[in-house]
């Protein structure tokens, strides 16, 4: 008799969860390129989080729970060692289908300028933005935490709280300024995860709460947690105010940043002038070596005509059996013979032109213009992003010291009155709320933000039976649904312009929506699911 505990019926909450982050996720990445007339919190900000900023932190809460739930009943049925087994393979194939999906088009247009650029500059923009996008970082998030998955509620808070503090001090200590230097790092960049831990394990906790439970679940204490959670985010952010800047001083961060702004597009317009003497540079060798190439097939040819003309015999049936034998025969004779005068010009001159060190200038000169532009710190980052200076807090009150509510936009210029550079009134900063940089401030609120509207979706779906359809269908298939928006959703863009007013947009928006609703709700009608 097996001794495997029944399954338990699936969580519908789960399901509708994951299915209204998907659809959220359709939402605001469709908008965002028609920003001109769309409301703020609809948008990805840099600098505080805006409700599209809660949906990537929902995705890794509803991953935590998954992956805590879905790993215990596989131990279950086949095994401690099977169950690692399993999740690692999924891991993996979560980071090949990132590979797959996350492509930015060629690297280099010729080995030349592959060459030029180093395996350095290849990769990092896949390593900081590319690669690393949703999919990547929650396979790299998934990875990092699956050591504690199976491990008691103390111990996977102790982990969260310790890579929360990891995120921290490799942040001041180098990881801050890399992540926002070109190329700008998306979600955290490569050391994103450790950030990104804390909605993920909320997850898991969630997720046992949910399924322990031996009657109803504990929905009050989860509620209360997810405030309490969502304040410790706060608070964090109110390290933000640490880096405001007085009038005088925003004054000369603008003329720093007018000047920044100026130096690298002196440094772009040099490479840019490099390549084209480059590309000229090449093309004159490439003339050069298609003349000689021409000549010598023009040789080549003559002599095997010779060659035929005297073997054939009349028997053009031989002539063109012996074709291979002639063109052989032509070459050796060719090559015993003094070269052709014309040859032996154009040679000297493309030896000439590659000896004259102009191509291997022209490639140092391009090389430590893109390291410069590398290493280029934008003036509105702080000089000490993690640990402010102690004069910034010295004679303030704690009042002074609240910052901006989530949601809300801290002080900036108005782009309608204040001239560019536009500026946010404050050094930007290691705790202000930042997807792009995966700040712990921004993870913790948002991750708390996600346990209080799973709640909401448990309430309604599993007790009081009132399930969407639509989150039903993405929720189960959340994956294809991924892979399919940015399909779809590039295709309707490529009829709407940038200009377009908004009821076009909106009518657009909803024919996207319908479209890959549509694909994946076929897919559910034919039991097809992606999985990995």
């Amino acid at each position: 008799m097996s001794t495997t505990p029944p399954a338990k019926p699936r969580l519908a909450s789960l399901d509708q969860f994951r299915g209204y982050t998907v659809a959220g996720m359709f939402l605001v990445n469709f908008l965002a390129d028609y920003d001109a007339w769309v409301s703020p919190v609809l948008l990805h900000h840099h600098t505080y989080c805006s409700y599209a900023d809660t949906i990537m932190p929902s995705f890794l809460f509803a991953v935590g729970f998954a992956m805590r739930l879905s790993f215990g009943r596989r131990v279950q049925a086949d095994g401690l060692a099977a169950g690692y087994a399993r999740m690692v393979r999924r891991i993996l194939g979560l980071f090949l289908v990132a590979f797959a999906i996350y492509v930015e088009g060629q690297v280099a247009d010729n080995w030349h300028d592959l060459a030029a650029l180093g395996p350095w500059n290849v990769v990092s923009p896949y390593l900081k933005r590319h690669w690393l996008d949703t999919l990547g970082q929650i396979a790299l998030t998934s990875l990092w935490i699956l050591p504690v998955i199976r491990a008691g509620v103390k111990v996977r808070i102790l982990f969260a709280v310790v890579s929360a503090g990891l995120s921290v001090w490799l942040s001041h200590w180098f990881s801050y300024h890399w992540a926002n230097t070109d190329p700008v790092g998306l979600d955290g960049g490569p050391l994103g995860f450790l950030s990104w831990a804390v909605p993920t394990i909320l997850g898991t906790i969630t997720c046992d709460a949910i399924v322990d439970a031996p009657a109803r679940p504990p929905l009050l204490r989860l509620t209360l947690v997810a405030f309490l959670v969502m304040a410790i985010g706060y608070v964090f952010s109110c390290g933000t105010r640490l880096y405001d800047l007085s009038p005088a001083d925003l004054v000369r961060l603008k003329a720093d940043a007018k000047a920044q702004d100026a130096e690298r597009a002196s440094l772009n317009e040099r490479i840019d002038a490099a390549r084209k003497s480059l590309s000229a540079h090449r093309a004159d060798e490439k003339k050069l070596e298609d003349q000689i190439a021409e000549f010598r097939r023009d040789q080549l040819r003559a002599k095997v005509a010779e060659l035929r003309s005297k073997r054939a015999n009349g028997d053009p049936a031989s002539s063109e059996r012996d074709r291979t034998t002639n063109i052989d025969e032509a070459e050796r004779q060719l090559s015993a013979e003094p070269p052709d005068p014309r040859v032996v010009k154009l040679s000297a001159a493309l030896e000439a032109l590659k000896k004259d060190g102009q191509t291997a200038r022209l490639e140092r000169s391009i090389a430590g213009w893109r390291a410069e532009l590398h290493k280029f710190r934008e003036a509105k980052l702080a000089p000490s992003p993690v640990v402010p200076p102690r004069e910034s807090w010295q004679g303030r009150t704690w009042q002074s010291l609240l910052a901006e509510p989530p949601f809300v936009q801290p002080p900036a210029d108005d782009p309608r009155i204040d001239p560019p550079p536009y500026m946010m009134h404050r050094y930007w900063n290691y705790w202000m709320m930042t997807q792009r940089g995966g700040a712990i401030s921004y993870t913790t609120f948002a991750g708390g933000f996600a346990l209080l509207v799973y709640v909401g979706f448990y309430v309604l779906a599993d007790m009081l039976g009132i399930r969407i359809g639509v989150f039903r269908t993405f929720g189960t298939n959340a994956l294809a649904a991924y892979v399919l928006h940015g399909i779809i959703g590039g295709a309707v863009k490529n009829f709407i312009p940038q200009d377009a007013p908004a009821w076009y947009v909106i009518t657009a928006l909803c024919l996207d929506f319908f479209l890959i609703w549509l694909f994946v709700r076929t897919l559910e009608k034919n039991k097809i699911f992606l999985r990995v």
